[in-house]
């Protein structure tokens, strides 16, 4: 458990203090800010990896994710799995080993700030499916400079 929870202050979910115990950190928009934009380099290098050798079958994955958005019932804590999954997705098509590690390192920060925001700002389940449906459509039209740029306006949306 003690090494478990170090892990979790070392990723600064949780604050360890001395003879009173463990607590989980507040969100900060300042680092969230910084978070989502390594992140958001990272995804758009991964793109430009990706983008000259994508398939119909590598869209067709990505088109399944998004099908999964459609949900009739808000369930946030399903959007934001998927909306993880569907940019993970694209990370791990670019085979960088690096890009992989610092994506796991931010995800959990990411996903938690995803859950927590979802609801405040209200995106309703159809708003996420057509989003990713976009991102999706303008990675099918293998614009390298446009896919980017599109992808990062996606990802720093959510932060300010």
């Amino acid at each position: 458990v003690r090494e478990a929870l170090r892990g979790l202050e070392e990723e600064g979910l949780i604050r360890t203090v001395k003879y009173k115990g463990a607590f989980v950190t507040e969100i900060n928009k300042t680092e969230m800010y910084h978070i989502f934009s390594l992140r958001a380099s990272i995804e758009t290098d991964a793109i430009e990896i990706v983008t000259p050798n994508l398939t119909n079958q590598k869209l067709g994955v990505l088109y399944d994710i998004v099908e999964q958005m459609k949900n009739e019932k808000p369930d946030y804590l399903l959007q934001a799995k998927l909306d993880m999954e569907f940019h993970r997705t694209i990370i791990a098509w670019a085979e960088i080993a690096t890009f992989d590690r610092i994506w796991s390192m931010l995800n959990s920060h990411i996903q938690r700030y995803i859950t927590i925001l979802n609801p405040e700002i209200r995106i309703l389940p159809e708003e996420v499916h057509t989003y990713h449906l976009e991102l999706v459509e303008v990675l099918k039209q293998k614009d390298i400079q446009k896919s980017k740029e599109v992808f990062r306006q996606h990802i720093m949306k959510m932060v300010l």
